[in-house]
Formats: C-alpha cells, sequence, structure tokens
C-alpha cells in the first residue's frame, strides 16, 4: 500500500521509525532538512528490498545499515572462532587479522560518509560509536594512579565527539543512553558526584533550550522514582537548583508549588542531617523525646497495626533486635494510628510481642511527626547514630542487619 505523510510545517530533525505491524517491525530513516523523500520496501523482505529516493543522507544511510547488517554474522563467527584458538597462535594471528579487516571495511566507510555528509544527522550516528582513544600514562609508575589517571581522562574527554548544543541529539535512538552512562557508570554513585555531574551536563546543554529541557525533565524524572537509598537529594538539589529558581518555564505554577514544597519537606531528612527531634507519648502515657534516647544506634520504626507489610516486618525487627540489643541498638516504634484508635496500637504491641522495646504514639499529630518524617506509607525505617544524624532511611526490615554491620565497620575502620 502506499502512505503520504504531510503537514504545515517541517518534522524535527532526527532519526525516526517506520513501524509496520502485525510484528511491530522497526525500519530507521533520517529525518533531515530535505523532507520530501519517497521510501519503497517489500515487508516479507525486510531491510534488503528497502530502497530511498530523493535524499541522499538516507539512501547513504541504509547501505551503512547494510554493510552493519551483512558484516555482523561474519564477526560473530570470528569472534567464536578466535575463543577456540591458542592466543598467538598462527591461526590466532590469521582469525584476528580477518577481524581486523571488518574493522577496516567499517572505518572506511564511516570515514567516507563523515566526509560526505559532514555535520549531518548520519554523521552523529556515526560518531556515537567512536571509541576514546586514552593515553597509557606510562610515566606514572602505579598501577591504581594510572588506572585512576586513563579513567578521569575517559570521563574528561566521553562527550567530545558531539556539539551537546545540537537538539538533534535528542532524537537519536544512542544519546539518551550516553547521558545515563555518563551518570550511572562514570560518577561515583553518592549524591554529592551526581549532583555534579548534573550540573556539568545541564551547564552544558544550557545553549539549546529544547536540550536544557529534556534533560532537566529526565533527570528530574529519574531521581525522583530512584528507589536508591538517598537518592532523594539528588531530587532535593535539582528542584532547588533548576525548577525552584525559575529555570523551567514549562511546569506550571501548581505542580512547580508541589515540586518546591516536596523538596522542602525531603530537604531536613536527608542522609547526614540531623533527625528532627519528636516529643511522643509513650504506651505507658509518659512523654519520651526521640533525641533523649541515649545509643550508639536508634532505629525509628513507624509502623500500622492494620498494615499488612508492617505485620510480615514485625517478626524480622524482633529477630533482629534480639541480636543487637546488647550491642547499642535501640528501636523506638512510633504507631500511626490517631485519636481513639491509638488504644489498638498497645493491644498489638502486647499481642506481637513488640513490648521488648520503647513503643509510642501522638494522637493528635502535635510531633507532625508524619509530615516531618514525610510518613506517607508504613512501614518507614529511619537509622540514625548516637548524635540523631541520619545515616540511613526508608529501609525494609531485612536490611537493618546488613546496613548495622557496615556502619559498625566502617565506624572501626575510622578508629584505625
Amino acid at each position: 500500500n502506499k502512505f503520504v505523510f504531510d503537514g504545515d510545517e517541517p518534522l524535527d530533525q532526527g532519526m525516526y521509525l517506520i513501524v509496520l505491524p502485525p510484528d511491530n517491525d522497526i525500519y530507521e530513516i533520517i529525518i533531515n532538512e530535505d523532507q520530501n523523500f519517497q521510501v519503497s520496501l517489500n515487508h516479507a523482505q525486510g531491510i534488503s528490498s528497502m530502497q530511498i529516493n530523493g535524499n541522499e543522507e538516507n539512501s547513504s544511510f541504509l547501505q551503512y545499515l547494510r554493510l552493519l547488517r551483512d558484516l555482523k554474522p561474519i564477526g560473530n563467527r570470528l569472534n567464536e572462532e578466535l575463543s577456540t584458538l591458542e592466543p598467538a597462535s598462527e591461526s590466532y594471528n590469521a582469525v584476528e587479522d580477518e577481524l581486523n579487516n571488518l574493522g577496516k571495511q567499517v572505518d572506511e566507510k564511516r570515514d567516507e560518509l563523515n566526509l560526505k555528509f559532514p555535520e549531518s544527522i548520519l554523521s552523529l550516528i556515526i560518531h556515537s560509536s567512536d571509541q576514546i582513544k586514552v593515553p597509557e600514562f606510562e610515566e606514572i609508575v602505579d598501577p591504581d594512579e594510572r588506572k585512576m589517571k586513563r579513567f578521569l581522562y575517559y570521563k574528561k574527554h566521553y562527550f567530545d565527539a558531539f556539539d551537546l548544543n545540537d537538539e538533534r541529539l535528542i532524537r537519536t535512538p544512542f544519546f539518551l543512553k550516553r547521558v545515563d552512562y555518563f551518570l550511572d557508570e562514570l560518577t561515583v554513585q553518592i549524591p554529592d558526584s551526581i549532583t555534579k555531574s548534573i550540573d556539568f551536563l545541564m551547564h552544558e546543554f544550557s545553549g539549546n533550550d529544547e536540550m536544557f529541557k529534556f534533560h532537566l525533565i529526565h533527570v528530574i524524572n529519574k531521581y525522583a522514582q530512584s528507589k536508591v537509598v538517598g537518592f532523594d537529594a539528588v531530587y532535593v538539589h535539582i528542584v532547588d537548583q533548576y525548577y525552584a529558581k525559575d529555570l523551567a518555564s514549562w511546569v506550571d505554577q501548581e505542580q512547580l508549588d508541589k515540586m518546591i514544597k516536596n523538596s522542602n519537606t525531603l530537604k531536613p531528612i536527608l542522609i547526614g542531617k540531623t533527625a528532627p527531634d519528636i516529643v511522643l507519648k509513650t504506651m505507658e502515657g509518659k512523654a519520651i523525646r526521640l533525641h533523649s534516647i541515649e545509643s550508639e544506634y536508634t532505629i525509628l520504626y513507624f509502623w500500622d497495626p492494620d498494615c499488612g507489610h508492617c505485620k510480615k516486618s514485625i517478626p524480622k525487627m524482633i529477630d533482629f533486635y534480639e541480636k543487637y540489643k546488647n550491642q547499642g541498638v535501640a528501636i523506638l516504634a512510633v504507631c500511626t494510628k490517631l485519636t481513639d484508635k491509638v488504644p489498638s496500637c498497645w493491644e498489638a504491641v502486647k499481642d506481637r510481642g513488640m513490648d521488648i522495646w520503647v513503643n509510642a504514639a501522638d494522637a493528635y499529630l502535635r510531633s507532625r511527626y508524619k509530615q516531618v518524617y514525610d510518613i506517607r506509607s508504613t512501614p518507614m525505617i529511619y537509622v540514625l547514630d548516637e548524635n540523631k544524624t541520619i545515616l540511613s532511611k526508608k529501609i525494609a526490615s531485612t536490611q537493618l542487619e546488613e546496613v548495622i554491620n557496615k556502619l559498625k565497620e566502617l565506624k572501626a575502620q575510622e578508629k584505625l
């Protein structure tokens, strides 16, 4: 069948996909300045039958894809054969030469296309597979220092092949993966390092509104949805440094206010902050202040008698406490029931064997602990040190032993 795609204005430039039912087979095409061209193919024969008329860059792109397709099985076969041969043997060297020749064919085609279509989308696609040539730094004697030097060089030059203000990169299949690799693999996975990498990227993207917008939306979603403990600090940084400073004009005021409010809620309870002090009432009716608990580690455990996940976690909490109660660990369990439902807390405490630690509640939320500690669901766990600094949070009861052991190990190392 014949289909005509037309419109009142040009499409944004980049790589597009033609998707055909019933199996959603995909055919890649380039949309550049010249958007009047024809594509034909026999679906049963796939890319082998595909023809593009009226757009030279697309025709060359198709040739490049076919070359890669044809060489891939040959390369796979040679690599498999190479794995069975003795390194440096005559047979091994012969197969390695064949592989190198395959690589030369690809390189020659890449060089030809780069020369013919400089600054094109095809050139962007070709550069996406460029290998960064990292110096050996042989003058550095220490192997660990040399390894670190090479890594830092690789990271510094990771985006050298691209103009980071070229918004066509948004509409390619590789660039977002490259950004995520930079954030996930080339950046130390602690909030301070991640925020520095994000700030570097956003500064580089600041010369193009679309690049800036696309990647700012990407990182805010990436870290808002992250389940990694402590990465909420990255979310807070992005909101404070970009959204709260009116650098995201596309966000409506209502949504912006929600984001800023959420950031302000999270800020006091980030890892490394002093846990906000709260005053509660114990099961015996006595006032207890969180900061008055003297213990090397305090586990702040928010729970609800009717919560199914709490019922499953309580036996694990009990096992954990029995093992660590004489190793500097205290538990303050806060039942989240309110007003006349609070007595059900104390019934559950006795029925479930939770009376081995300190139990408390705040019937009228005078301490505002639900807002202060962002309690949106239960169970919720915070791990505090002797100074009530937040060391970890929002972890499962099954992770507590591992976390405490790791904290003790780090503390022992600091004393050495």
